[in-house]
């Protein structure tokens, strides 16, 4: 497959000298991964206008990838941002005049065949002052962008809105109803979907909070995330509400209710789940939630993680073992020594983020453990290759 562009395209677009749309002419190599092309435009979205007479423009970019079909074909059409011939020698000896503009983001930002939604957005971003988009105007652009262009894009914008700081404070009523428009839309792509809940969560939106709740009631696979970012907008979960979720038959939803159920009279339900619950996204859950209240007072139950049969469970709660300190690391060393190969993975993984106590266990393990395949998965843990000089 060709070089796929897309979401680079936003990125790329902040800082070009020219983001246009236009039809590629005549594209061809000039050494072994240099390319050029003309662009004939149509479109400039800096100035949101139709060039008169048509303007065309000499194009860069390099191939890297041997064998792969070249990203741009005649007569293909594209939105492209392009930024100054880099000054390399290597691109100097290929154009001596300095008479192309690069594709930017290391010639990865250009959208295939792009919509006119997609355009008017782009167009809107490309617009914005540069000193404006981390403000409001930014914010609105981006969230229009995220309800209504094709999908890289889109995903784009939701990670491009992430990084905006304050962003609770600079989403006004237009851009919320943007973004709410697109966690509710079956017509959008559920990644896309599910990055703008997870947007809503980390950033704690309250103004998307009805969307997320009207989802929350839906059965569908968002619904988990959905009440997961009601519990952080709201900093937590009522008990009657954390337990009707804990009864939920939908695994992510469950999930989120175990986690609110410490210190409440249910507290003995989180431990089940931990246990025994049938989904591993629960088991972790629930372990975590318990780890986080009680810490050293749930080690039993935490160990028991560290012997999960899903491998996920295990790599999940290992960090959060470790976490707990020196004082927990004789009974995992302990643990460690009972048990053979990829059974001893956990409490050696949680060993690993034990601090200098933790891995000078891992070290003694890795010398004297009668296993000669535990051996090397300490080692493997302290970073060491177990077929290297010196492993033994």
């Amino acid at each position: 497959m060709p070089a796929a562009g897309g979401e680079p395209l936003l990125r790329g677009a902040e800082t070009a000298k020219r983001t246009v749309v236009g039809v590629v002419e005549d594209p061809a190599a000039v050494d072994l991964h240099g390319w050029a092309a003309t662009l004939v435009v149509e479109r400039d979205l800096a100035r949101d206008a139709e060039p008169a007479p048509p303007e065309r423009l000499r194009i860069a970019w390099e191939e890297l990838a041997p064998g792969r079909p070249v990203r741009f074909r005649a007569g293909g059409r594209v939105a492209v941002a392009l930024a100054p011939m880099p000054g390399y020698s290597l691109w100097l000896q290929r154009f001596p005049k300095a008479d192309v503009l690069a594709v930017g983001e290391s010639g990865s930002a250009f959208l295939r065949d792009p919509e006119s939604a997609t355009l008017d957005g782009l167009s809107r971003w490309v617009r914005t002052p540069a000193a404006e988009r981390e403000e409001s105007p930014g914010v609105d652009a981006l969230s229009a962008l995220v309800a209504g262009a094709q999908d890289p894009i889109a995903e784009a914008a939701v990670a491009r809105l992430g990084e905006i700081g304050g962003l609770e404070r600079k989403l006004r009523e237009p851009a919320a109803a943007d973004l709410a428009r697109a966690i509710a839309s079956p017509a959008r792509p559920e990644p896309l979907r599910l990055a703008a809940i997870e947007l809503a969560r980390v950033r704690r939106l309250d103004r998307l909070r009805p969307s997320l709740a009207a989802l929350a009631q839906e059965p569908s696979s968002l619904a988990g995330p959905a009440w997961s970012a009601i519990a952080a907008i709201d900093g937590g979960l009522p008990y009657p509400t954390a337990k009707q979720l804990a009864a939920s038959p939908d695994a992510a939803v469950r999930a989120v209710g175990v986690g609110f159920l410490v210190g409440t009279p249910d507290e003995a339900e989180v431990a089940r789940r931990a246990a025994r619950d049938p989904s591993p996204a629960v088991r972790i859950a629930a372990t975590r939630a318990l780890l986080k209240a009680r810490g050293a007072g749930a080690l039993e139950i935490a160990l028991a993680a560290l012997l999960d049969p899903e491998p996920d469970v295990r790599a999940e709660i290992a960090p959060e073992v470790g976490a707990l300190g020196p004082d927990v690391v004789p009974r995992l060393r302990s643990l460690a020594e009972s048990l053979r190969g990829e059974q001893a993975g956990g409490p050696l993984a949680a060993l690993a983020y034990a601090g200098r106590p933790g891995r000078a266990a891992l070290l003694e393990l890795s010398r004297t453990h009668p296993d000669e395949q535990t051996r090397g998965l300490a080692l493997l843990m302290l970073g060491r290759d177990p077929r290297g000089p010196g492993a033994q």
